[in-house]
Parts: C-alpha cells; structure tokens; sequence
C-alpha cells in the first residue's frame, strides 16, 4: 500500500505538470477570428501606399506599355486615374456584367483590396 503523503505528492504534481502545459497554449488572434469583411479599414486609403500595390500585385504585368493587354496600360497614377475615373477599374474587378473580369482567367481580388480601389474612387482619385 502506497503511503497518503505520496499519493499527495503524485497528484499535485500531475495536477502541477497539467496546468503549466495548459497555461502555455497559444492561439493567433487572426487565426480565431479571421477578418470579415467589415474588418477592411478603408477611412485613409492612399494611391502611393494602398492603390499602386494593389495594381502592382495583380494588373501591371499584362497591362503595362510592353504588354499593353487590351489596350490598357496601368504604369503609374495618371494611367490608373485614367480607368478609375471612367469606371472600367472597379467594373472589371467587381467582376460586374458588361466588364471583362479582371485579372484574367483569376480568381476575383480579395474583397478588402477591392473596398480599397472603390473608396479611392469614391474619394476622388487622389495622386496621394
């Protein structure tokens, strides 16, 4: 028969390692809580900061003054604020009827790059 003092010794030290493993678990914040799609904070969107990346990252390598894909080159603001002013940018990429859904042949941008390019419209067309 084991002695009661050791039965307590073994118990506070399962009891110890268990709580200590417990304490160190970690979970990302973004990765619980995904952001929705009311999580795009667009209240100071810029063209240097917010718009260029945007049509670097999925526009300029077909639509550039080399490529120049249906006759539409994005190299810098001015060629930007060019479609962005006549509605052919946020048409193409809302995908909406009567526009050639851009990119081409891709998936639709993500909603909050999107949110991005149409309050940049909404607000203007800065060259900030």
């Amino acid at each position: 028969m084991v002695p009661r003092i050791i039965k307590l010794f073994i118990l506070s030290l399962t009891a110890g390692i268990y709580f200590s493993l417990a304490s160190c678990y970690y979970d990302n914040g973004d990765t619980i809580y995904p952001k929705g799609p009311n999580d795009c904070d667009t209240s100071s969107i810029t063209f240097s900061a917010d718009i260029l990346p945007i049509i670097q990252d999925n526009c300029i390598s077909c639509h550039n003054h080399v490529s120049f894909l249906g006759s539409v080159n994005l190299e810098g603001y001015n060629n930007v604020a060019v479609y962005a002013n006549n509605g052919l940018l946020v048409g193409s990429i809302r995908h909406y009827a009567g526009f050639r859904p851009m990119p081409d042949g891709q998936p639709m941008l993500d909603e909050c790059s999107i949110e991005s390019v149409e309050a940049w419209v909404r607000n203007g067309v800065l060259n900030n």
